[in-house]
């Protein structure tokens, strides 16, 4: 398991692990249009639980098939 920080911006994530697009979608974020920013922040604005979310975007990674190099 990976362990997201809520301090992370979230654009980073999603260009790190694109499989976290999901959870930005499902919960109707749209980083292009001022939805970036650390994910704490970002999950304040949407009125989300941080803990909750930030376990929906480990678990999108850990879900993904691991890359080979």
């Amino acid at each position: 398991m990976r362990f997201i920080i809520p301090t992370l911006k979230a654009s980073n994530v999603a260009r790190v692990w694109p499989q976290t697009m999901q959870v930005f979608v499902q919960h109707q974020i749209d980083l292009r249009a001022g939805g970036d920013g650390a994910l704490r922040d970002v999950a304040e604005r949407n009125h989300l639980n941080l803990e909750q979310f930030l376990r929906e975007i480990n678990d999108a990674i850990d879900r993904a098939p691991a890359r080979v190099a």
